[in-house]
């Protein structure tokens, strides 16, 4: 199976990867516009980062069944990642923060802790033989003053 977000509406599909036919089309809420993924392949759970609402959702890979409660994130969750040996399961934000979790069995989960890092440091990656997590970001300019038209304005890298 493929596993796909749809982030125009809040759901995710399962592919299948022989017939590229869309075998299960399953809603990720409570959370919302689902941006991030990662599984864990030996027990089925997809970990779903959600935009709006800030969530981390918990999914079987089979019925599509949310697993528990949600868990809140920050601001513009870019990437998920799980790590099979350590049980740990960690999702990167734009705001600057690493939210970290424990699959204590396939059904529980706990939060662990949240690690700040830099603004805009979203994109992460897992190297699986020292279990460290790896960021990037950019030196961003001070965000501008808001205006009549944009009253929420982005910081922008330089």
């Amino acid at each position: 199976m493929i596993y796909d977000n749809l982030e125009d509406t809040n759901e995710l599909i399962a592919i299948d990867s022989r017939t590229l036919k869309i075998k299960a089309r399953w809603p990720v809420a409570p959370a919302g516009q689902p941006v991030s993924m990662a599984m864990d392949r030996q027990h089925r759970r997809l970990f779903i980062g959600g935009r709006n609402p800030k969530l981390l959702v918990v999914m079987d890979a089979d019925s599509g069944k949310i697993i528990g409660q949600p868990f809140p994130i920050g601001d513009r969750v870019d990437s998920n990642v799980y790590d099979p040996e350590t049980g740990m399961v960690a999702s990167s934000t734009r705001e600057g923060t690493i939210h970290i979790f424990h699959e204590d069995s396939p059904d529980r989960f706990s939060i662990v802790e949240t690690v700040k890092t830099e603004f805009g440091a979203k994109t992460m990656a897992l190297d699986p033989k020292t279990h460290n997590l790896f960021v990037d970001t950019s030196d961003f300019d001070a965000p501008p003053a808001p205006t009549g038209k944009q009253q929420d304005p982005e910081r922008s890298a330089y």
